[in-house]
């Protein structure tokens, strides 16, 4: 194997860092659990405090793979089963259909395929807090705030919503699934999910600062502000930072890069850290198992998403992303290898996922851009192009717009705006240029054969229009 070039890599990520306006970076990768690259870039506040491995940064969806390990050690304990309907723990859970309700399983929200388009409602549970801990003044007063699991599954039972299919049928990455699973964990525990978290795998795991509320991190912990973009091309610290009590688990956990490579352990050893077995092979096994596929290559465990022959080398790649304001951020594993990596940054919107592939490529002597997948040539019919052609839409507040103009299939988040072309590989199945990375994109027909959603970043939009 050629040696690995740190050096690229760090002038690879500076570059990236000063594309993006990228305020701070924590990256690592271990090989076989000895980190061989660990280092932060920039800055972690406006004051110009440096980025180290133990600066405390929002994780966002990272949360989601934490929330699926509680779930499995209750189910170790005997306390619940993966295929136990929703309803035997949430009897006030409701869809649009009572049939479609009782069917939906534990393992269905674990694995984004409960038939749940994207909802509004986690946006509701989110509250804006000052950076010292305390509520800002009416976040959580404002009106339509869901302050409880109660008042969440309220709020999703009153919604009006076309269900995408039967239960294990269809993909589509659900905040809310993943919040209901944070209240199924709370009510079969008796204990606030907060604590369970903390509790049964952050402290037994040598993770200690990571939290789902920042006062609650050991005295003299240094936290990243969360950067913004200030809308004249600046960027500056926001004064707050966002937490969701009554949706937790989809979300919201801080960290460090120093608690997530040991984490990423837990994977790679088969559920042990530090001497302590945090959950069984078997649970591993199982999150880190395909168990829904996207259509697009791609395959979702338990809070994981997996990516067979990544880079076209035989190597699996397993992790996860996450993004809110002022986060974004990846974790990743390749098993074969025993590579582990994560990376961290202070705002969001900004290509983490490409950061820690060049980390994770350097670690196996690839140059950091090397592709994380590609794509064959596919040439479609050109009479059916424009069938794809209309707005896109989701109750989560997502908009796309996808246009046919002199031949080329553009998408877009407004119809004011040129948009990216998609490249087509196979019938329905295009790719899109996007943080540095390309992605598949998925339309999905009827049975009549009509376009009705589209499958981009891992949610269905549903088509409200065609335009021509």
């Amino acid at each position: 194997m050629t040696e690995p070039d740190w050096k690229l890599f760090e002038d690879d990520t500076n570059v990236l860092m000063e594309k993006y306006r990228i305020p701070g970076i924590a990256v690592a990768v271990a090989r076989h659990g000895q980190i061989e690259f660990e280092r932060g870039f920039g800055v972690r506040d406006e004051a110009g405090s440096a980025v180290t491995p133990d600066t405390v940064f929002g994780i966002a969806s990272i949360t989601k793979s934490f929330t699926c390990m509680a779930i499995l050690q209750l189910q170790e304990a005997g306390k619940l089963k993966v295929t136990d309907p929703v309803v035997k723990y949430l009897p006030e859970f409701r869809t649009p259909n009572p049939q479609h309700t009782e069917q939906v399983a534990i393992h269905h929200l674990m694995t984004h395929t409960a038939g749940l388009p994207p909802l509004p409602t986690v946006a509701k549970g989110m509250v804006s807090f000052m950076n010292k801990g305390l509520p800002d003044s009416g976040g959580e007063h404002a009106p339509g705030f869901i302050h409880s699991l109660e008042h969440l599954l309220e709020r999703i039972g009153q919604l009006d919503y076309e269900l995408l299919g039967p239960p294990g049928t269809e993909f589509s990455y659900s905040n809310d699934g993943f919040a209901l699973l944070g209240g199924i964990a709370g009510r079969v525990s008796a204990k606030p999910f907060a604590d369970l978290i903390e509790e049964t795998i952050a402290k037994p795991a040598g993770m200690m600062r990571t939290v789902f509320d920042r006062i609650r991190l050991p005295e003299g912990t240094h936290t990243t502000d969360l950067f913004i973009r200030n809308g004249q091309g600046g960027i500056q610290a926001s004064p707050h930072w966002e937490g969701a009590p009554a949706v937790l688990g989809s979300g919201f956990l801080w960290s460090t890069l120093s608690d997530l490579m040991r984490y990423m352990e837990l994977f790679r050893t088969g559920g042990t850290v530090g001497g302590e077995r945090i959950l069984s092979e078997q649970s591993v096994r199982e999150m880190l198992h395909p168990h829904a596929a996207l259509g697009i290559g791609n395959g979702y465990g338990y809070g994981m998403m997996v990516l067979p022959n990544a880079g076209g080398i035989g190597v699996t790649l397993i992790g996860h992303n996450g993004g809110q304001r002022g986060i974004s951020s990846r974790m990743s594993l390749i098993p074969e290898k025993g590579l582990t990596g994560v990376v961290l940054t202070n705002l969001a919107d900004v290509p983490a996922s490409r950061i820690l592939r060049g980390a994770m490529n350097a670690a196996q002597g690839l140059a950091p851009s090397a592709p994380l997948r590609t794509f064959p040539d596919f040439t479609p019919d050109p009479g059916e192009l424009d069938r794809y052609a209309g707005t896109y839409q989701s109750m989560e507040g997502g908009t796309d717009v996808v246009t046919f103009h002199e031949g080329v299939l553009r998408i877009s988040p407004s119809a004011q705006a040129e948009g990216e072309p998609l490249r087509p590989f196979a019938p329905d199945l295009f790719t899109v240029s996007a943080g540095e990375e390309q992605l598949p994109v998925r339309f999905i027909r009827n049975r009549q054969g009509n376009v009705v959603r589209v499958l981009l970043r891992s949610r269905q939009l549903t088509k409200i229009n065609d335009i021509s």
